[in-house]
């Protein structure tokens, strides 16, 4: 924090500057030492959320470049994305692997986070298990989310919070009122999140019996 204000705060060279990331800035306060920016996140912006990926157009136009994979593999592994105003996203690491590869799967590599994901999963915490489970079906979940997760606040607390965490880092999807899970690619990554949450439950559950059944 204190790096970047010397850099750019109040400073003669700078006239603009741009910064991406996955999560917002982190802000102290009001009178923060970097409140200058104007943030446009996935969940609310409205101006700028058709560069937060590839749009259908652009994926159309990648295909058309490679005769190996078809526009319809391409959107059922890694569409589902919507930004606030309703354009389709495309996963665009993923979608330029494929087109590399020349063949389409999960080429997601956030497992750190997904691990905090499966922990929710194992403790069923606020019933998000539940709602996985839903989703994985192909359930949408009806939940107002309003505020947004942000870099250093800490531990997400209520279900708002955790879901809120898992749109910015890319896991879910949010439009209108309700959250999914966006594509092929991330119903693999829930998939099997609960197949090691159910090996893990039953390798506890097994070590509990047993000396129960050695007595």
């Amino acid at each position: 924090m204190e790096f970047l204000r010397n850099l750019l705060k109040d400073q003669p060279y700078v006239l603009f500057c741009y910064m991406t990331g996955v999560l917002p800035i982190k802000k102290y306060s009001s009178g923060s030492a970097l409140n200058m920016f104007d943030e446009h996140t996935f969940l609310k912006d409205r101006q700028f959320g058709e560069f937060f990926g590839f749009t259908e157009k652009e994926v159309i136009n990648l295909v058309d470049k490679n005769s190996e994979i078809k526009f319809e593999d391409l959107e059922s592994w890694y569409n589902g994305y919507l930004t606030a105003k309703g354009i389709k996203i495309y996963n665009p690491r993923s979608v330029v692997k494929a087109l590399q590869n020349d063949y389409c799967e999960s080429y997601w590599t956030n497992t750190g986070a997904m691990d905090e994901v499966a922990k929710y999963l194992k403790y069923n915490t606020l019933e998000i298990r539940d709602d996985v489970i839903k989703m994985v079906a192909g359930d949408e979940i009806d939940i107002t989310i309003d505020d947004e997760f942000r870099a250093g606040q800490g531990e997400p607390r209520t279900k708002e919070e955790i879901y809120s965490a898992m749109i910015v880092l890319g896991f879910l999807s949010y439009y209108d009122g309700y959250l999914k899970i966006p594509n092929k690619e991330l119903m693999k990554e829930f998939e099997k999140a609960l197949r090691d949450m159910l090996i893990l439950l039953s390798i506890q559950e097994e070590e509990m019996i047993r000396p129960l059944l050695l007595n």
